[in-house]
């Protein structure tokens, strides 16, 4: 319809849904749907304060890789949480 009455084109947003799961059960025990505009580690005190059991052991992928999502988990979860995150791709140089 845009198109025939010469009105811009709107804008498509991208949303992404992120997921934690006990993977003892399979289970989804937390779940956050964010706009473009929230990277990985901004969106992880809302998807975190979603979970009421006891995590002993976090796994993240590379987006959450750093000191300040793993802050940010062992606040949640207490300084006893084992915290797995591998390195997140970034270059490197040769030697």
């Amino acid at each position: 319809m845009s198109e025939k009455h010469g009105l811009p084109k709107a804008r498509k947003t991208r949303r992404k849904l992120d997921i934690g799961l006990d993977p003892e059960s399979g289970h989804i025990v937390t779940s956050s749907l964010t706009t473009e505009h929230v990277g990985d580690p901004g969106g992880l005190p809302e998807l975190l304060a979603q979970v009421a059991e006891v995590v002993c052991r976090s796994l993240g992928d590379g987006a959450y890789d750093g000191a300040p999502p793993a802050a940010t988990i062992q606040e949640a979860f207490g300084p006893d949480v084992e915290v797995i995150i591998p390195p997140g791709l970034r270059p490197f140089e040769a030697e």
